[in-house]
């Protein structure tokens, strides 16, 4: 094989057009040789051309002095900073990482159309990262110089994540960041549900209307008191749906506040079951773990009707009359929740739940 520009003629000789027709003489579909041959040498010109211009490229690249290495920066020396924009009000516990990171950045939420540092609004600004946490992320809403998009959660079902894997963009997600936050909100709902916390602040605020006075007021609220006094969570039977992060940590709390506890997780990993309490009692069924509860929570996101851990009409017939039913589940696809909110607001109507 002969180097590019070794014994080539050039441009190459094409034949005349008489020497064709003369070559081609006397034989069928003469007109139609002759084109194919014309547009092969032309084709094969332009391949010729390309090679040829590649090869100069690669020879002025060869021929020319290397790069300098970048300069090493100063100590203290500030550094092009990365752009992270924000589509939700991401709280400062969450970026407290980029604080102490390695690398400058700035912050900016296109809601406000403001830079957290400084950094005044553009509409040609390049940000290469994206952080969210229930925003429905579009594909068109990625600008081309983003590198990775991050969501809050464990769930980044808001997130086109398919059409930005299409692009090499990764879509990262955080499973377990918020499981303590949740794990709290649910103790706090067991127990306002327990006392009748709300239901006690609601009378008040109905009675006030009623009385003008804060002594009439008070008196009236001493005696009505006893209809909103509840009755302590020890020794009550706590059923948990979804044995996950969130629902193993539930269920080591109810533990150590002295409730019985039971689980369901048609779904659960090995890993997750070495995390539970030893006192937890697995049950094999949904509609088991209602017949025993004075207490259900939910935390496993069930899409569809038909899901194994979603609490349906079957389900809510199985409760005892004063269980009281908490749902912090996500929410599934199209919306959907892990609990028939219709069905049990027709028993609550019917009078057969008072929880």
């Amino acid at each position: 094989r002969r180097p590019l520009g070794v014994g080539v003629r050039w441009p190459p000789r094409l034949p005349a057009a008489g020497e064709m027709l003369a070559s081609r003489t006397g034989r069928l579909g003469t007109s139609h040789c002759y084109a194919r041959r014309f547009v092969s040498a032309a084709s094969e010109r332009k391949v010729l051309e390309r090679l040829l211009a590649a090869a100069k490229q690669r020879q002025a690249a060869a021929a020319a002095p290397p790069t300098p290495p970048p300069p090493t920066p100063e100590p203290g020396a500030r550094r092009t900073p990365f752009l992270i924009q924000t589509y939700d009000a991401i709280g400062p516990l969450s970026l407290q990482h980029l604080t102490s990171a390695r690398f400058d950045y700035q912050l900016f939420d296109p809601a406000s159309r403001s830079r957290v540092s400084g950094w005044w609004w553009s509409e040609a600004y390049e940000p290469q990262a994206i952080m969210l946490r229930g925003h429905s992320l579009r594909e068109d809403e990625v600008p081309l110089s983003v590198r990775a998009v991050a969501t809050c959660g464990e769930d980044p079902s808001a997130i086109d994540v398919e059409a930005l894997t299409r692009r090499g963009i990764p879509v990262f997600s955080t499973p377990g960041a918020n499981a303590n936050a949740v794990k709290e909100l649910t103790l706090c709902a067991l127990l306002l549900a327990a006392r009748g916390v709300v239901e006690g602040i609601a009378h008040t605020q109905s009675l006030a209307a009623e009385h003008g006075d804060h002594a009439s007021l008070a008196a009236r609220i001493e005696v009505d008191k006893a209809r909103f006094s509840g009755g302590e969570i020890a020794g009550k039977t706590l059923a948990v749906v979804g044995l996950g992060r969130v629902g193993g940590l539930v269920a080591e709390a109810a533990v150590r506040l002295g409730m019985d506890v039971v689980g369901y997780d048609p779904t659960i990993s090995v890993d997750e079951a070495w995390r539970l309490p030893h006192s937890l009692r697995r049950v094999d069924s949904l509609q088991k773990a209602a017949a025993v509860a004075d207490f259900l929570t939910v935390h496993d996101q069930a899409d569809g009707a038909d899901a194994p851990g979603r609490v349906s009409t079957s389900t809510l017939a199985s409760l005892k009359s004063h269980c009281h039913v908490l749902n912090f589940a996500r929410g599934g696809a199209a919306g959907s929740s892990a609990v028939d909110g219709a069905a049990l607001r027709v028993r609550y109507d019917a009078g057969q739940l008072s929880g």
